[in-house]
């Protein structure tokens, strides 16, 4: 899939994977987007493969001047994931804020990696990616942000979170920056552990099981992600993936519960 967005133009593009049947089986995914000057994107991408399956994906985004991107990847199935993932601002005053989100369970492996390039000066990126995993899953993410020399005045942010819920599941973050300029704003920070039991503690005392508690602090912790996904019937897909891998219905009534 190659995209281009011509000078002011706006693309809104939704995106889902998936098989009419289990099966055996591998997905190789290209997507390429380039947004002229003053362009704007916002894109979903949504991988819902059999748990049999294979996926591997190389994505990329090359900015112009004032272009803005909104860019979200949900790979929430297939057994095996290698993703990809590129953006490089290559015009003054470009903007992109990228998100991501993944849910492993059974013995899934996952592996992300993203790219944050700054090629030209005021320019301003923000990454998000968020990850769960259960039972003997495995997620690795490593980012990296890179500021070229003539990358003056940037401002560029990279954050990962992964939820580990089960002792035999596994996560590591690498986030990382390459920096050749010498005035700008460059940050990263990862956070791997499970839920906070003081919060599980709360919504049990307004009403919930442990098991609902643990669904909705799970869900919300996806959610952040889940509201920059701009097409209302792939978000509630994604919201009903991640209910199914927690074994139970979306809990929109214990969000109701705790209102009251």
């Amino acid at each position: 899939l190659a995209v281009r967005v011509g000078a002011g133009a706006r693309l809104a593009l939704a995106e889902r994977l998936a098989a009419a049947a289990p099966g055996r089986g591998i997905t190789a995914a290209r997507r390429e987007f380039f947004l002229d000057p003053g362009a704007q994107a916002r894109v979903a991408t949504v991988q819902a493969l059999p748990a049999e399956a294979a996926y591997i994906a190389w994505e990329g985004a090359r900015l112009g001047a004032g272009a803005r991107l909104d860019w979200v990847t949900a790979p929430l199935g297939a057994g095996a994931v290698r993703t990809r993932a590129a953006c490089d601002l290559a015009g003054a005053d470009a903007e992109a804020r990228l998100h991501g989100f993944v849910f492993g369970d059974g013995s899934q492996r996952v592996s992300q990696k993203t790219l944050q390039v700054h090629s030209a000066p005021d320019t301003r990126s923000s990454l998000l990616y968020r990850g769960v995993v259960k039972d003997a899953a495995r997620s690795v993410f490593q980012g990296i942000i890179v500021a070229r020399r003539d990358a003056q005045r940037i401002d560029a942010y990279q954050k990962n979170n992964h939820l580990v819920l089960d002792d035999g599941a596994r996560a590591e973050s690498l986030p990382g920056l390459l920096i050749d300029a010498d005035d700008l704003r460059c940050s990263h920070g990862s956070t791997v552990g499970n839920l906070d039991p003081a919060q599980v503690l709360y919504l049990r005392s307004r009403g919930l099981s442990a098991v609902q508690a643990r669904g909705l602090l799970i869900e919300g912790f996806a959610e952040e992600i889940l509201t920059h996904v701009s097409n209302a019937a792939l978000r509630a897909q994604v919201r009903r993936k991640v209910a199914a891998k927690l074994g139970a219905a979306p809990s929109l009534e214990n969000a109701e519960m705790l209102k009251r």
